[in-house]
């Protein structure tokens, strides 16, 4: 199942590709990989935390 979070990241994306606004693009890959950073950051934490 898709994370709807992780969809509305990948959105601005694909609109900007399409239209053809590279400016757009990156700043929206940019705010995708910050998020993404933060998530395994959490996974890390989480696991890190575990006993054993």
């Amino acid at each position: 199942m898709s994370d709807p979070k992780l969809v509305k990241e990948h959105i601005p994306m694909i609109d900007a590709i399409l239209l053809g606004d590279p400016d757009a693009a990156e700043q929206a890959m940019k705010t995708h990989l910050e998020g993404s950073l933060e998530r395994y950051r959490d996974l890390l934490r989480v696991r890190s935390a575990r006993p054993g």
